[in-house]
């Protein structure tokens, strides 16, 4: 298995640009809110777009949990603000459009699967990365819910 990031230690901080055009840096949620980092193999993955879907789909009760997501994949600005605006997406979407942040977090790349994998990070308000999953397939992809139990816990003061 290839290195991947650990627990409890800081997030690597990264600036990319998202839909409209600015650049967002994961720093700037530091003592704000919790945030979750979804990387996505791209939007012509079918598994991605219904990772979107649920996403939004219960995007408030992300938001319910002080928490914002980030959704990062190598699509285009341009791609993504369209997609966005086509499925009512409110939350951030940045393009790492070289996969620097990508490597910086260790996205699993699978050959077989044609690709880069699905991976999620919940990063603390303190900038700790507090919950990692790297995907072992495409459709390996973990449930809200589960998203949404890590957020109470770390809401709650509590090691996840």
């Amino acid at each position: 298995m290839a290195a991947q990031l650990a627990l409890n230690h800081p997030a690597p901080d990264f600036e990319l640009q998202d839909t409209d055009f600015v650049n967002l840096k994961l720093s700037k949620f530091r003592n704000r809110s919790n945030v979750v980092l979804v990387f996505l193999r791209g939007l012509v993955c079918p598994f991605a777009r219904a990772q979107l879907a649920q996403l939004r789909q219960d995007y408030p009760a992300f938001i319910k949990r002080n928490a914002e997501i980030i959704v990062i994949t190598q699509d285009g600005t341009h791609t993504i603000k369209r997609y966005w605006q086509e499925n009512d997406i409110h939350f951030n979407g940045v393009t790492d459009y070289k996969s620097k942040v990508a490597e910086l977090y260790h996205q699993p790349v699978d050959m077989f699967d044609l690709g880069k994998l699905p991976a999620v990070f919940i990063v603390d308000k303190s900038g700790n990365i507090r919950y990692v999953h790297y995907a072992e397939s495409m459709s390996d992809i973990p449930a809200n819910q589960d998203l949404v139990i890590v957020l109470d816990h770390i809401n709650l003061g509590q090691k996840t």
